[in-house]
């Protein structure tokens, strides 16, 4: 929303956001009104500026109403890094940030599927977090595959991961996050390399 915004829901301040550049949430679960009609209001003031240009105002990106389970992966709570190890195989490290606004601690298993273009499950990664109630926690886990397609310029080709969380053998929430594997360096001398 760019760019000074103020968001209410059912005549509650919610948020402020003073930066048209980023992305943020606002958690309406303690103000919402079952079966009945629900009112979000965005006030935006566009009398400064961050940068020299005119940036426009009011809400200029996609806005998603996101309903979870009161335990469930935090909002980017997924973050999955691959790094090569040799010729043939990549580590997929993968961070997970779990948020619990339940009334009690929990703790929670987490499967991240990697999956091919087609669908195909190629790599599982397994994880288990303990949450406080009213907090985060991250689990930190990773698995390993053989022979990724590379993303490059010709072929961005992009994995996607599937995380669940799982509790007490129920799946209470999936999160899809999208990766690449590839490998770059700059040399002052060489130039810059995109998969060697």
């Amino acid at each position: 929303i760019a760019t000074n915004a103020t968001v209410y829901f059912n005549g509650s301040l919610m948020k402020h956001n003073f930066c048209g550049y980023t992305p943020f949430d606002v958690d309406i679960t303690d103000y919402i009104r079952f079966g009945q009609d629900n009112v979000i209001a965005v006030y935006v003031n566009t009398e400064n500026h961050e940068g020299w240009w005119y940036e426009g105002g009011g809400i200029y990106r996609d806005v998603f109403l996101v309903k979870t389970n009161r335990v469930a992966i935090d909002t980017y709570g997924v973050y999955v890094y691959p790094e090569k190890k040799n010729d043939d195989k990549w580590d997929v490290n993968i961070e997970t940030t779990v948020a619990n606004e339940d009334y009690e601690d929990v703790s929670v298993k987490l499967v991240s599927k990697i999956c091919d273009k087609d669908g195909n499950v190629v790599a599982k990664a397994l994880g288990e977090v303990f949450v406080p109630t009213k907090d985060t926690a991250t689990a930190v886990y990773k698995t390993e595959i053989e022979n990724p397609v590379l993303w490059d310029l010709d072929n961005p080709y992009q994995y996607k991961i599937i995380t669940e969380v799982i509790k007490d053998g129920e799946v209470i929430d999936t999160y899809e996050t999208k990766t690449g594997f590839r490998t770059f360096k700059a040399d002052p001398n060489e130039g810059f390399f995109l998969n060697d």
